[in-house]
C-alpha cells in the first residue's frame, strides 16, 4: 500500500513540473469551471495564500490596502514575514485586475500563486481588513516554516491524484485527516467506500499540534492523506506530521475549493464546504448535489445551515440547531458538544427560572465543581462553574429584594432570550465573526488612520481557522 501511494506521490509531482498528459488538461478545465460558476455572480470571491519571505511586511500591506481600496474591494488579509493569506470579494472584472497587479507588482513575490475562485450575490464581506501578523496561520507552536523550506511538508497532490489515491486506500492502510475545525468538519467531508476522513475535533487550527503529539503512533506505519478549505493549514500540518516522523504525507492541493471545481458532486467530498465568510458554506458548484452530512444537535435531524444566532450558551462557539427545535425548545439556549453535558443546569438568562429551579441549579453545578481536577489545564474550567454559581446566588438574591415581583413575572415564560454575544433582545445574532458590521483598516503602529471606511471594531468573538 505504502508503494501504491509512492507511484502516485511521483507522478503527481511530474505533472506539476511539465506541460504533459491528461491531467493538466484536467485542470484547466477546473479552472475553467471556477471561471464559469464565478462569472455567473455579480461578485468574485478569491481565497488565496502564499508562503514566501515579505522582506518588509508592512511596506507591503500598505500596497495592499491602497490596491484593495482602489479597486472597491472588501474581505481581509494577512501578512507576515513567511507571507501572505487572504480572501476578497469584489465584481470580476476587478478581482482579475487584483490578481494581474499583484503577480506583476513587488518584482513578481505572487507569481505563480493560486487563485481559488467562486461566486457571490453580493459582497460576503462588511469592509476591508489587513493585518499584519507573526502567523499568516497560528500554527500553536509547531516551528515549522514553509517559506524558509519549501519542501518540509507533504507531497502536493492535484485534485485529480488526491481522488485517486483516495480510491486506492482503506482505513487499514491510510490515515485519512480533515485539517479543519470540528464544526467544518460537521457540515461537510470526505468519504469513500473504504475510508471516511478523521475529524481532529479541534476548534481552532492551534489545536491540532497537541491533537497530532497524542496521537502520532496512529501516523508512522501508515500513509498520510490530508486536505482543508484551500490548501493553507495543510502546508504547516503536513510539514508538522513530517517533523514528528511520518514517513508518507500527501495534501490536496487547492484544498476542498479545487476539489469542487473538478469534481462536484461526482467526487468523494460529501456536504458542504466551510468557508469564512457571510456565505458561511458552499456546495457543488453546478448545484447538482443536495446531500446533508450535518445533523441537528438538539434532536439528530439531517441540517446542515449555521445561523449566527445559535451559538453554544457556554462558550459561544456555532452550533447546528434545525428550525423545528430552535420553535419549540423552551428557553432556546444551545450547547455543543464539549458543553451538552450542562444541559439542564447552566444557562446564561436566568429570568425564567424561579428560586427552587435556581436552587437545584446551584447545587448540580456545586456536585459538578467538585469532580474538576485541580491543575493550570482545568482552570478555565472551574472559572465558568464559579461565576455561573455566582450569578445564581445574585439571582436567588434579588428574589428577596424589590425585584421580585418583577421577577416573577417573567418565571416560567417562553421566550427568545437576549443575543448570546451582545446582549440585545432585538439582535438576530450578526454582530459577531464575519456576520458583524465594519472593521477598522490596517495601520503601522502608532499611527492615526481616518477615512470613511473605520468604524467601531467587530462586537465579541470571531470565527478562527
Amino acid at each position: 500500500a505504502i508503494r501504491a501511494f509512492v507511484v502516485v506521490v511521483v507522478a503527481a509531482a511530474a505533472t506539476t513540473t511539465t506541460p504533459l498528459g491528461d491531467e493538466k488538461a484536467t485542470e484547466g478545465e477546473a479552472e475553467q469551471q471556477g471561471e464559469t460558476s464565478s462569472s455567473a455572480f455579480p461578485f468574485a470571491v478569491i481565497l488565496f495564500y502564499k508562503y514566501i519571505a515579505i522582506p518588509d511586511p508592512d511596506t507591503f500591506a500598505e500596497e495592499q490596502q491602497s490596491l484593495c481600496r482602489r479597486l472597491g474591494l472588501k474581505g481581509r488579509i494577512l501578512i507576515g514575514p513567511e507571507g501572505v493569506n487572504g480572501t476578497l470579494s469584489g465584481p470580476l472584472p476587478e478581482i482579475k485586475k487584483y490578481e494581474t497587479i499583484s503577480e506583476s507588482s513587488n518584482e513578481g513575490l505572487l507569481q505563480g500563486i493560486q487563485w481559488k475562485r467562486s461566486g457571490s450575490t453580493n459582497h460576503p464581506f462588511a469592509d476591508l481588513q489587513i493585518k499584519r501578523v507573526k502567523e499568516i496561520v497560528s500554527t500553536g507552536g509547531m516551528a515549522v516554516n514553509p517559506a524558509q523550506d519549501p519542501s518540509c511538508g507533504g507531497v502536493h497532490l492535484s485534485p485529480r491524484s488526491f481522488h485517486e489515491a483516495l480510491m486506492n486506500s482503506t482505513q487499514e492502510d491510510t490515515v485519512l485527516i480533515d485539517v479543519r475545525n470540528r464544526w467544518e468538519y460537521a457540515i461537510g467531508h470526505f468519504k469513500t467506500k473504504n475510508i471516511t476522513a478523521v475529524d481532529p475535533d479541534t476548534k481552532t487550527y492551534s489545536e491540532f499540534k497537541r491533537w497530532v503529539d497524542r496521537d502520532m503512533d496512529r501516523f508512522k506505519n501508515k500513509k498520510v492523506l490530508m486536505y482543508c478549505t484551500g490548501g493553507i493549514r495543510c502546508e504547516t500540518a503536513s510539514a508538522y506530521l513530517k517533523k514528528k516522523g511520518a514517513k508518507h504525507v500527501g495534501q490536496l492541493q487547492g484544498g476542498i475549493h479545487k476539489y469542487l471545481d473538478e469534481f462536484g458532486a461526482k467526487g468523494y467530498f460529501k456536504g458542504k464546504n466551510f468557508v469564512f465568510d457571510q456565505r458561511v458554506a458552499l456546495g457543488d458548484p453546478k448545484g447538482t448535489s443536495t446531500e446533508v452530512v450535518g445533523k441537528c444537535s438538539m434532536c439528530a435531524a439531517s441540517y446542515d445551515n449555521f445561523d449566527p444566532g445559535t451559538v453554544c450558551t457556554v462558550c459561544r462557539d456555532p452550533v447546528l440547531v434545525c428550525d423545528g427545535c430552535r420553535k419549540t425548545d423552551k428557553y432556546k439556549e444551545w450547547y455543543c458538544r464539549d458543553h451538552i453535558y450542562l444541559r439542564g443546569v447552566y444557562y446564561t438568562y436566568l429570568e425564567p427560572f424561579g428560586a427552587e429551579e435556581l436552587l437545584k441549579q446551584a447545587e448540580k453545578l456545586r456536585e459538578m465543581f467538585k469532580e474538576i481536577h485541580t491543575g493550570k489545564q482545568h482552570k478555565n474550567r472551574r472559572r465558568t462553574f464559579s461565576r455561573q454559581i455566582g450569578k445564581i446566588e445574585e439571582a436567588l438574591a434579588s428574589r428577596t429584594s424589590g425585584k421580585e415581583s418583577e421577577l416573577k413575572s417573567t418565571a416560567g415564560q417562553s421566550r427568545r432570550p437576549p443575543c448570546r454575544t451582545c446582549g440585545e433582545l432585538e439582535c438576530n445574532g450578526k454582530c459577531w465573526g464575519f456576520w458583524a458590521g465594519k472593521v477598522r483598516p490596517w495601520k503601522r503602529r502608532g499611527e492615526t488612520v481616518e477615512s470613511e471606511s473605520q468604524s467601531d471594531c467587530t462586537v465579541g468573538k470571531k470565527l478562527k481557522m
